[in-house]
C-alpha cells in the first residue's frame, strides 16, 4: 500500500475506533445498569472470542506466531484488557464520574512520556500543544456537569494505574511490529475471555447464582444487545482498528484521538438519550477537535 494512503487509513482507523468506544456509552447506560461489571466483561469477551474465531474457521484469516516474541503479546494483553479494565473498574468504584473522566483523559500525556522513554518516539512542540488543548477540552466537557470530589487516594491510584496500563499497551503495540493487528487483537481477546470468565465464575459461585449468570443474555434481550455491541464492535472492531492505527501512525498520534470518545459519548447522549448539551460542553468539543488536529497536523503534511 502507498505510504500516504497507509497513513490515511491509520488515521481513519483510529477515528473509527474512538467513535465505536464513544457509542458504547449508550449501550452500557441503557442496558447494563443493574449488572455487575465482571459479568459484563466476561460476556463481552466471550462474544468477542466467538466472533473473532469465525474468520479463522472459514479460512478468511490466518495466525502466524512461529518464531515470534510471544512474551510481547502477553505483555500487551496484560496491560489491555486485563490491567486497564481491572484498575478502571476499581477506580470508578472509589471515585466520582467527574474525577474518573478527568484522570482517564490524561492517557495521551502518559503515552507521550512512555513512548519517549521506552521506544524513543519523539514529540514535536505542536503535537504536545495539541494534546494539551485536547486534554483541556475533555476537562471542560467533564466538568461542565459539575465537579464532585471523593478524595479517595485508593481511587486516584487505581485510575492512575489504568492510565499507565493503557499507555503501556499503546507503546508495546507500536513495538510489536512483527505481529499483524489481527494477531495482536486475537491474543488480547483470548486472554481477556479466559481471565474475565474465570473471575466471573468464581464471583457467581460465591454468590450462588451461576445459573442466572450463564442464562443472563438468553433471558435479558437488552443485556444481550449491549454485550453484543461491546463484544463485536467495542472489542473486535475497535481493538482491531486501534492496533492497526498504532502500528501505522505511532503511539502518540493514536492516543491523541482519545478525546474523540468523550465527544461522541456526549453527542450520542444528546441525540439518543435526550441529555442536555450546554455551551460549556460545545466549547469543550471544539477544544478536543482542535487539539486532535494540531497534534497530527505535521504528520499529515509530511
Amino acid at each position: 500500500m502507498n505510504s500516504k494512503y497507509k497513513v490515511q487509513s491509520g488515521y481513519l482507523s483510529v477515528i473509527l475506533a474512538q467513535v465505536i468506544f464513544g457509542l458504547s456509552y449508550l449501550f452500557i447506560k441503557q442496558s447494563t445498569n443493574n449488572v455487575d461489571t465482571i459479568t459484563i466483561l466476561s460476556w463481552r469477551f466471550t462474544i468477542a472470542f466467538a466472533l473473532f474465531n469465525l474468520p479463522l474457521m472459514f479460512g478468511l484469516a490466518k495466525l502466524n506466531f512461529k518464531g515470534k516474541n510471544l512474551r510481547l503479546l502477553l505483555l500487551i494483553a496484560l496491560f489491555q484488557p486485563i490491567s486497564y479494565f481491572v484498575f478502571e473498574t476499581l477506580g470508578v468504584g472509589f471515585t466520582t464520574a467527574s474525577e474518573t473522566g478527568c484522570v482517564i483523559s490524561c492517557i495521551p500525556v502518559a503515552t507521550l512520556l512512555c513512548a519517549r522513554i521506552i521506544i524513543k518516539e519523539k514529540t514535536s512542540l505542536i503535537q504536545f500543544f495539541g494534546i494539551a488543548i485536547s486534554l483541556l477540552g475533555v476537562f471542560t466537557c467533564v466538568l461542565s456537569k459539575g465537579m464532585t470530589a471523593s478524595l479517595s487516594i485508593a481511587g486516584y491510584l487505581c485510575l492512575l494505574m489504568a492510565v499507565l496500563s493503557y499507555s503501556l499497551y499503546t507503546v508495546f503495540v507500536r513495538k510489536a511490529s512483527e505481529f499483524s493487528a489481527y494477531e495482536i487483537t486475537y491474543v488480547m481477546i483470548c486472554i481477556g475471555a479466559f481471565v474475565f470468565n474465570i473471575t466471573a465464575l468464581l464471583y457467581h459461585t460465591v454468590h450462588e447464582d451461576v445459573s442466572s449468570y450463564l442464562m443472563l443474555p438468553f433471558v435479558n434481550t437488552d443485556f444481550f444487545i449491549a454485550v453484543l455491541y461491546l463484544g463485536g464492535a467495542s472489542s473486535v472492531l475497535a481493538f482491531l482498528f486501534s492496533n492497526y492505527a498504532i502500528s501505522v501512525v505511532g503511539a502518540n498520534s493514536a492516543s491523541s484521538f482519545i478525546g474523540i470518545t468523550t465527544v461522541v459519548s456526549i453527542i450520542s447522549g444528546v441525540l439518543f438519550l435526550n441529555e442536555s448539551f450546554t455551551l460549556m460542553q460545545s466549547f469543550g468539543v471544539v477544544l478536543v477537535i482542535s487539539g486532535v488536529y494540531l497534534a497530527n497536523i505535521k504528520k499529515k503534511k509530511a
